[in-house]
């Protein structure tokens, strides 16, 4: 607990109008932007935009404090990346549509960094297919073969994986499951 006392004091010694140079305007940014961060991470795009919807404050004072806020490390890019990569792989989503989705939050990924992701997370394409095919299978085990066969071709096509990638471990998956 006492630790734990430490580190805000720390963070309140950080964040102090002395150490860091903030209008009063930019300070009730700056304390806004830190509540959200406190909560979850943002990237940069999302926490402008954020910020522009919940206060009535200039985008150009905004900007300033988001790149304070950068500067001491407390908004990162790279965390939220990362963050948005693991819960991703995790829901089964392939690396096509992990992509597209961190673009859409004006990230930049490639696949170094989600094939980063998958190791510390120790997963393979093929152990996220396979634990999708499962699941799959487990819902629908009371459907003819032929129906079960398709609608799991459907809900591993919607996750981003390609025919090729998932064909071999669905055939030998049915297999499994009619002998």
């Amino acid at each position: 607990m006492e630790d734990l006392l430490l580190e805000i004091n720390k963070i309140k010694e950080r964040t102090s109008k002395n150490e860091i140079s903030l209008s009063d305007k930019e300070r009730l940014i700056f304390n806004r932007a830190y509540n959200y961060l406190s909560r979850r991470e943002y990237s940069q795009q999302e926490l402008i935009k954020k910020l522009l919807q919940k206060t009535e404050f200039d985008r150009e004072s905004i900007k300033n404090v988001v790149e304070k806020l950068k500067e001491l490390n407390y908004q990162s890019d790279d965390r939220y990346k990362e963050m948005i990569i693991k819960k991703l792989l995790k829901k089964g989503r392939a690396s096509s549509l992990i992509t597209q989705e961190l673009g859409m939050h004006g990230i930049e990924c490639d696949r170094e960094d989600i094939e980063v992701a998958k190791e510390s997370l120790d997963l393979s394409d093929s152990d996220v297919i396979k634990n999708l095919i499962d699941k799959k299978i487990r819902q629908l085990k009371d459907r003819p073969h032929k129906n079960m066969r398709e609608s799991i071709i459907r809900a591993l096509a919607a996750k981003g994986h390609s025919y090729y990638s998932f064909s071999k471990i669905l055939d030998d998956s049915l297999k499994d499951l009619n002998s």
